[in-house]
């Protein structure tokens, strides 16, 4: 990757990822949501900053077999296409907004 392409791509998290993975990813880049793909690289979902934050607030015991995919189940779904920003996603569910 090309350090121009680097500043400008949003980290993603695989749902087999553990929560903290995910919360680190989140610090690091200082974004709102994180994408979560799946091996072949199509969509899952996507966390948002204060889910993960509730979760990681869990006991140390649980967290670390806590996975990404834990998060995902049950949130509703929706269809995003690729040209389509993160924030487009995020609008498409307004009350899990923060």
């Amino acid at each position: 990757m090309r350090p121009s392409q680097a500043a400008t791509t949003r980290p993603t998290v695989d749902v087999g990822e553990t929560v903290l993975v995910a919360w680190e990813l989140l610090q690091r880049s200082g974004s709102r949501h994180l994408p979560v793909v799946r091996p072949d690289g199509s969509c899952a979902g996507l966390l948002d900053r204060a889910d993960v934050a509730v979760a990681c607030a869990a006991p140390a015991v649980s967290l670390s077999a806590l996975r990404v995919d834990d998060l995902l189940r049950g949130q509703g779904l929706a269809l995003v296409h690729a040209e389509q920003s993160v924030r487009h996603a995020v609008d498409l569910f307004p009350d899990r907004r923060t």
